[in-house]
């Protein structure tokens, strides 16, 4: 049966590529593009697909929103998230959510390959510097970690914060209205109990 794959990411360069390469590495393949959560939801619900590869970031949408609908519409599709984040601060937040990988678009083409034929035969691929996160996580269990107190749109920010880019810069990104970053700002601020920039560069420093 032919494996079906929907690319989503809201940068068209990204799914051209990332398509081309999926159809070299899984010939027999049928690969369709999506370019935010809304259509990837449309698609799906028209007609299911086995393997949905999403950019968490998309405008339009949430991962976890879209999670729930393309489980209901087939509950055995396989979800990898693919994308810029840092893997070893979001890997684990995504999987424990449902995603069943994480692949930074750092990744190489080998990487890809492997990926995919992890998913497609067992159903799971976490990188090895996810995997050895994940034994520092059960290891720390109950420790403080800070970054655990922001949700992952929050962590986002913040990297973006640290990265010296302005609450516009960042709204234009991802988006969302600058006061809407400005209130996302306060409250990493609250929750991290800090007062500015260099105290918050402090706290991402903490997780390696």
């Amino acid at each position: 049966m032919q494996e079906r794959i929907l690319v989503a990411d809201d940068h068209g360069i990204v799914r051209y590529g990332l398509s081309m390469m999926i159809r070299k590495l899984r010939p027999g393949a049928l690969v369709e593009e999506a370019p935010d959560y809304a259509r990837v939801i449309e698609m799906a619900q028209k007609s299911p697909y086995d393997l949905y590869i999403l950019d968490v970031s998309m405008p339009n949408g949430s991962f976890l929103n879209a999670y729930n609908l393309l489980k209901r519409f087939s509950g055995s599709c396989k979800i990898l998230i693919f994308s810029s984040l840092d893997e070893e601060v979001y890997a684990m937040r995504y999987i424990e959510s449902g995603a069943d990988g994480f692949l930074n678009k750092l990744a190489s083409e080998e990487e890809m390959k492997y990926a995919l034929e992890k998913i497609f035969n067992n159903g799971k691929y976490v990188s090895e510097a996810v995997k050895d996160s994940l034994v520092f996580y059960k290891a720390s269990k109950g420790k403080s970690r800070p970054l655990e107190k922001l949700s992952n749109r929050e962590i986002a920010i913040a990297n973006m914060l640290v990265s010296g880019k302005s609450l516009k810069e960042i709204s234009q990104e991802l988006h969302l209205h600058v006061s809407t970053v400005s209130t996302y700002k306060t409250r990493i601020f609250e929750k991290l109990q800090i007062q500015n920039i260099p105290d918050l560069i402090k706290v991402l420093e903490l997780k390696n």
